[in-house]
């Protein structure tokens, strides 16, 4: 393009060195999770990740029903193995478990997990203390696994725990954002001390790894869910 001329002087196009360019956005990383649970967890989070655009498959990227806290990090640490021997580098392998009866072992699951770099998901006692974050102030007195799941059936109409204990995302989805505050405060308040006190959860993590990989504008994701 020949420049023009104004008041004698040549005026050139813009540079195109000087024009904004898109920065790449990083690979997301692809999620393996393992779940203790049949249907609570696993139902949970793969309509939660379908609602943010990811897919998380059965069997290939959410494994359900693993078994007991200490065969669930076998799993994991298995998965995690057999990726590293296939040169897979852009992954993150993801343990969620329920304290329960298991009170006495975790400890050393949650040692062994940090050593083996996986990602631990933990509930005190229980994932169902969680669907309450979303309906009620965080309880103060330590809970069992019963206690929670009565008071979630009154919260949640559509949780029972006789019939498949199963979430009701459309009902918990607006109120994500507080639960997620109620949680965060929990396990603030007791860091000092014990990392996952009764009552706790830290599940929340695991939700906020699946909204990173969001392939939508998380501020379009759902209407409910903007600021």
């Amino acid at each position: 393009m020949i420049p023009s001329k104004r008041g004698g002087q040549r005026v050139f196009p813009p540079s195109r060195s000087l024009s904004p360019r898109l920065i790449p956005r990083p690979p997301r990383p692809v999620l393996f999770i393992f779940c203790e649970g049949k249907n609570t967890e696993p139902e949970y989070l793969r309509d939660f990740a379908a609602k943010h655009g990811v897919a998380l498959q059965r069997d290939t990227h959410l494994f359900p029903a693993c078994g007991v806290p200490k065969t669930l990090l076998k799993l994991a640490i298995e998965k995690r193995k057999s990726l590293l021997k296939e040169d897979e580098r852009n992954f993150q392998v993801w343990m969620v478990t329920d304290v329960d009866e298991h009170g006495h072992e975790m400890c050393g699951i949650i040692q062994e997990a940090r050593k083996q770099a996986i990602n631990l998901i933990i509930s005190n006692p229980c994932i169902e203390l969680w669907g309450l974050y979303h309906f009620t102030p965080y309880p103060t007195a330590a809970l069992d696994r019963h206690q929670a799941q009565r008071e979630l059936e009154q919260k949640m109409p559509g949780y029972d725990k006789d019939k498949g204990k199963r979430f009701d995302l459309n009902r918990m989805f607006p109120l994500h954002k507080e639960a997620v505050k109620r949680a965060k405060e929990v396990l603030k308040r007791a860091e000092a001390e014990d990392p996952h006190p009764n009552p706790s959860s830290n599940f929340y993590a695991l939700l906020e790894a699946i909204e990173k990989n969001s392939s939508r504008d998380p501020l379009n994701a759902d209407p409910a869910h903007k600021e």
